[in-house]
């Protein structure tokens, strides 16, 4: 947690010989952030995944973390989640800037994250946790400081969600039924 991501898009090339071109070849990372202020924010965007408005990006086991967006008249939505190997981003749009009806990056841009995290994870090992603490031991302080409190000081999460794993969400059964089913539709397709 807290080291620079240096993005890359080909990892190899290879001929038609199968002789090696070309091979990335990874820096090593830098800290930018210090482990204090990371373990506070993985904790605050673990919460995002867990309770909040990213809770459908969540895949059964697998420590993530991440963030919902969604712009003015619904024309953008996204969701850029993480866990301790991967970053994705997720963003839905029309290339006409119009507006969506009513997708925000909580709907289908985190189901579409987990589909596709539980995709990449389905034959391998999950990653290991993220470093830092457990977001149910956050509160924010009227200052905007952070604690981390006991369990038993916690106030009851008032329509949290648990983690989904699969199926369609009664939440986009009853917003988008048809628009939902068109997208697992789409994403079961895709995978054949």
């Amino acid at each position: 947690g807290g080291y620079a991501v240096q993005p890359y898009g080909v990892k190899e090339i290879r001929d038609s010989y199968g002789d090696l071109i070309f091979q990335y070849q990874s820096v090593e990372p830098i800290e930018i952030v210090a482990p204090k202020p990371m373990e506070k924010l993985n904790a605050m965007l673990k919460s995002v995944v867990r309770q909040g408005t990213g809770r459908f990006s969540s895949v059964r086991n697998m420590d993530s973390a991440g963030k919902t967006g969604t712009s003015q008249n619904f024309r953008d939505a996204w969701f850029i989640g993480y866990n301790s190997e991967l970053i994705m981003s997720v963003w839905y749009g029309n290339d006409d800037n119009t507006d969506m009806t009513k997708v925000t990056g909580g709907n289908y841009p985190a189901t579409t994250w987990r589909y596709v995290m539980r995709d990449i994870y389905r034959n391998k090992a999950l990653p290991p946790k993220l470093y830092g603490f457990e977001p149910e031991k956050l509160k924010i302080k009227d200052d905007d400081e952070v604690d981390i409190i006991p369990d038993e000081e916690l106030e009851p999460n008032i329509g949290s969600f648990p983690i989904i794993d699969s199926g369609i969400d009664s939440y986009d059964r009853h917003h988008n039924p048809r628009g939902f089913e068109r997208l697992l539709q789409n994403l079961s397709n895709e995978s054949h």
